[in-house]
């Protein structure tokens, strides 16, 4: 990691390294349990979001039998008993199963989301039956789709904003969300002075954190000299990525990618939204190529890739890159992996010697 000031790309990086850190000390809990490795103390994961009971409605009582014990239930409040996200989207899967009601299918879907499981929660959506799909919320499939439509497949993106268009027209989304979510799609398709013209509208409402990162991102650019336009698309995905637009920060970036291999951010940006989605073989493919493009972040990349290989089962190759790491800010954290990775495959003198 280059010394000073961090650069945007650093501040990218390390935040990332943050959230994995945090998330992961939860997701592995079991298994570093079965394998003896004590664990680090964190306050709270990121994904541990609970999942409420719609308000207003009466409580309902549902049958675990098979998942939990055969004798006992439980209403949908216990679902803030669970630990994390993931152990409640396990308990929701299950119960639909048993229980295959639009209720709980909402209740799955929102999960979906919250963990950023947008794939899952397409194809769960596209699964259910048409008197299903009616009875959850109507702007359930924009919620999904915002972040699953195909980078290929200009008809499901301009589908995407018809269902802007309607879901205003019925009135479900007010006229600031729309105005939001208008600002949004102009920024995905470069139309930035569109964009700057809608921006003002948002002045009065929830979304000033938003207002403030895009208007310090043209700023930032009007700021430069001599760097080309495509360089502002860059710094626009990466806001889009940090206000949870992943598949919007895709669309831009990957043009650039082609067009421009050098630019290492659209890189990094593909990177990040994958394994954020938790696409962690396209996540590892896209840090392998940073790890070539940008040196002087090797130890980073270096970890990433471990952690990616290491949550796809790819033990020998998690092995191999974190065992190279050098840095001492990243140590405790990939060598937790490290260890994890030896034991999985059954190599504990590995880890004793360690």
């Amino acid at each position: 990691m280059r010394k000073g000031s961090l650069s945007l790309l650093g501040y990218l990086f390390w935040g990332l390294l943050f959230v994995v850190w945090i998330g992961f000390l939860f997701f592995d809990a079991k298994r570093d349990e079965d394998a003896g490795v004590s664990q680090p103390t964190v306050l709270e994961s990121w994904s541990e979001t609970a999942v409420s009971k719609p308000n207003g409605e009466e409580e309902e009582v549902l049958s675990y039998s098979g998942f939990l014990t055969n004798e006992k239930t439980a209403s949908l409040d216990a679902l803030q008993t669970l630990g994390n996200i993931r152990e409640k989207i396990e308990l929701l899967e299950k119960v639909f199963e048993q229980q295959a009601t639009p209720k709980i299918a909402n209740l799955l879907l929102q999960a979906y989301v919250l963990d950023n499981q947008f794939e899952k929660a397409k194809k769960f959506y596209n699964s259910l039956a048409s008197d299903f799909q009616n009875a959850l919320p109507k702007e359930m499939a924009f919620t999904i789709w915002i972040n699953a439509f195909s980078q290929n497949s200009d008809a499901e993106y301009k589908a995407l904003k018809a269902l802007l268009e309607s879901l205003h027209q019925q009135k479900i989304f007010s006229d600031l969300e729309y105005k939001y979510y208008t600002i949004v799609f102009a920024l995905a398709e470069g139309k930035y002075e569109e964009a700057k013209n809608w921006l003002s509208a948002l002045e009065k409402g929830e979304y000033q954190g938003f207002l403030t990162a895009i208007r310090s991102v043209f700023k930032q650019y009007e700021d430069l000299k001599d760097v080309p336009a495509y360089y502002q698309d860059g710094l626009i995905a990466h806001q889009l990525m940090n206000q949870g637009f992943f598949a919007l920060a895709k669309k831009i970036v990957l043009p650039i990618v082609n067009e421009h291999p050098e630019y290492i951010l659209p890189y990094q940006i593909l990177a990040n939204t994958d394994f954020s989605m938790g696409k962690r073989a396209s996540a590892a493919s896209y840090f392998s190529q940073l790890l070539k493009l940008d040196p002087q972040e090797k130890n980073l990349y270096l970890y990433m890739l471990g952690v990616c290989y290491y949550q796809i089962g790819k033990y020998s190759d998690a092995v191999l890159y974190l065992a190279q790491i050098s840095d001492s800010r990243i140590l405790l954290d990939s060598d937790r992996y490290l260890i994890l990775s030896y034991l999985a495959l059954g190599e504990k003198d590995r880890v004793i010697a360690w």
